[in-house]
């Protein structure tokens, strides 16, 4: 029966410093728990590198989009300057202008994609740390913890596929 087992993958620290996934089936009932509390340093200072990339990330995220709005901030002076005041009948004109309005749009997007991406993977980060320190004090998970720490492995397991 698939519903007496459980998936918990637990981190090895090994000589070199890096880390492996090592995924198992574990029968409800088993000492996971201590399993996890015993691979807490490891899950700890994994947690920390990838909470700095996560807001690296965001930090970047940020840069890209103050680059995109100053660029059509530039875009809009120059129409404002340089342009003709009858542009808007120009069909090139109004392509660049259209071109620049869509690239804007498109990046502002990605930037909210990107900031949600990070900020709901920090979120899962703290809930596995936390649930790393449960298993750390001896109390049992449930299975919202064990969610949780799924979550914070998948998590790890995607940045060492990266």
């Amino acid at each position: 029966d698939c519903s007496m087992f459980r998936v918990v993958s637990v981190f090895v620290a090994l000589s070199g410093g890096t880390t492996f996934m090592d995924s198992r089936l574990i029968a409800a009932g088993d000492n996971t728990t201590a399993e996890i509390a015993a691979a807490a340093p490891v899950l700890k200072e994994e947690v920390g590198h990838l909470r700095a990339t996560f807001r690296n990330e965001i930090n970047q995220a940020n840069r890209l989009e103050d680059s995109s709005i100053r660029a059509r901030h530039r875009f809009e002076t120059e129409q404002a300057t340089v342009w003709p005041a009858h542009w808007r009948h120009d069909a090139a004109l109004v392509k660049r202008d259209a071109e620049s309005l869509s690239r804007r749009q498109t990046e502002h997007e990605q930037y909210h994609k990107l900031l949600e991406k990070s900020h709901m993977s920090l979120h899962s980060l703290e809930k596995g740390r936390e649930v790393v320190d449960v298993a750390v004090s001896g109390h049992t998970l449930s299975p919202s913890d064990m969610k949780s720490l799924t979550t914070l492995m998948s998590l790890m397991k995607q940045a060492q596929d990266e």
